[in-house]
């Protein structure tokens, strides 16, 4: 496992990006992931991390996107 400080850049990267191209073609979408993982950075961390080990097989961006989608909604494409 990666150490925190890591897996934090990790997903700070990963989520910032997924609410900058959601918020491109859904701008409430974008608002909405960005509220959910940097007002409490901490806690949306753990969220991820727990489902990550939930789904061991299963690529850590693939997760990271599932739980955005469940928060968020579907992202789509323009």
């Amino acid at each position: 496992m990666w150490q925190r400080s890591a897996i934090q850049s990790y997903f700070d990267a990963n989520i910032g990006m997924a609410a900058l191209i959601a918020g491109q073609s859904n701008k409430a979408q974008g608002k909405c992931i960005d509220d959910w993982f940097f007002s409490d950075i901490e806690s949306a961390t753990n969220e991820v991390i727990a489902v990550m080990k939930r789904f061991p097989d299963h690529h850590p961006r693939a997760i990271i996107l599932a739980v955005i989608e469940k928060k968020c909604g579907q992202i789509s494409p323009r």
